[in-house]
């Protein structure tokens, strides 16, 4: 090696020190990432990412970045280019558990970076940088939910329109959005991305790309997530603490092998027609909503339609079962009926693997919700 390898050799060596010692400071932080995510300026405008270049050109210098050896890494940006935000504005995204319709957007964005790439194996992610004078100097994540396997790319616009660096990902592969398994058969690499790595590498390779394009540090960083996505965001504070200041999970479905391997095995047995459907249809799903409301909606004293303790709701599918003489209208049938025992049998068992009880598993669950599981 020459003498100037080596000294920049020593030069990242000594930085990784620094960095994992925690001493490295805010101005260090920016000159390290811009060192180990080097731009590479062969064939692209050598100012591009400088103090006072173009908006777009700025944007558009990210899909030179070397992220090969960045942490997280190997990882590519296939894409990068500035977005004109249409005068309605950002298409808005209601994010479950967080804001309602009329919450408070604090800015209003013109123009936006949107940056696509992919952190190998198949990783994919977006992340949209508002411009620098609209950056809050903060990062946000949106973790998938279902068994992802799609960007969600409105997702990000719940930050984007707060000034966020926002960020987002597949899940760590391609399928059809929902509950599509067919990707994890004889993968098992692809299996662990999903389980929980994707969301950790997506994170580092984003905040990477986020410190070169804006030439400072992060000043804090939030993870968001419903149901898979809040599982993914408790799954995050356990084993990378140090990549969030602040986690957010709603709805998290923290048991998730036994939510959706163990239960839904017995639930899908229980409510199966025997030809591929289930026995629970939109009627039969209305007839028990009506019934477990008119015994436990007034919990509280006041008839609110809905139940605030469904643990001590004593409905059971027998209240509604149809008498074998016929004549009732509004009742399930034996099959029904059968199928929504099974389901509350099923729950118990799940409970009692452990001292933990499942709320979502009770015995007096909403077969609305049961329906909506096995579609």
């Amino acid at each position: 090696m020459t003498q100037a390898e080596l000294a920049l050799a020593g030069r990242r060596i000594l930085q990784n020190v620094i960095w994992f010692s925690g001493l490295i400071t805010a101005a260090q932080t920016v000159t390290a990432a811009e060192d180990v995510v080097q731009p590479v300026m062969e064939g692209a405008p050598e100012a591009s990412l400088a103090e006072g270049s173009h908006d777009a050109e700025r944007c558009a210098a990210l899909t030179a970045l070397h992220l090969q050896r960045a942490a997280g890494g190997p990882a590519i940006v296939l894409a990068a280019e500035l977005v004109e935000v249409p005068a309605s504005g950002l298409e808005h995204f209601v994010q479950s558990g967080y804001a309602g319709p009329g919450a408070t957007r604090s800015l209003a964005i013109h123009h936006y970076c949107d940056v696509r790439g992919y952190v190998a194996p198949q990783n994919k992610f977006e992340l949209k940088l508002p411009l620098a004078a609209d950056w809050n100097h903060n990062f946000y994540f949106y973790a998938c939910g279902g068994f992802c396997g799609e960007i969600v790319r409105d997702a990000l616009n719940f930050g984007l329109e707060r000034g966020y660096a926002s960020a987002t990902g597949n899940g760590g592969h391609d399928s059809a959005l929902g509950f599509d398994g067919v990707w994890a058969a004889n993968a098992p690499e692809l299996q662990e991305d999903f389980g929980w790595r994707s969301n950790h590498v997506v994170t580092q390779i984003a905040k990477a790309i986020t410190v070169v394009y804006y030439g400072e540090p992060i000043r804090h960083s939030y993870m968001a997530g419903n149901s898979k996505g809040g599982q993914a965001v408790l799954m995050e504070a356990q084993r990378f603490p140090e990549d969030y200041d602040g986690l957010m999970p709603s709805a998290p479905v923290y048991d998730y092998t036994g939510r959706n391997t163990i239960a839904a095995a017995w639930f899908a047995q229980a409510f199966t027609d025997g030809h591929g459907g289930s026995v629970l249809n939109d009627a039969a799903a209305a007839i028990v909503h009506k019934s477990v409301l008119k015994l436990c909606a007034a919990q509280s004293g006041v008839d609110e339609g809905l139940v605030t303790d469904p643990t001590s709701c004593p409905w059971h599918p027998e209240l509604i079962a149809c008498p074998a003489r016929g004549g009732e209208a509004e009742c399930l049938n034996p099959q029904q009926s059968r199928g929504n025992q099974a389901h509350d049998d099923a729950s118990e068992k799940l409970e009692r693997r452990g001292s933990l009880r499942l709320p979502l598993h009770s015995r007096n669950r909403d077969a609305v919700g049961r329906l909506q599981l096995l579609r």
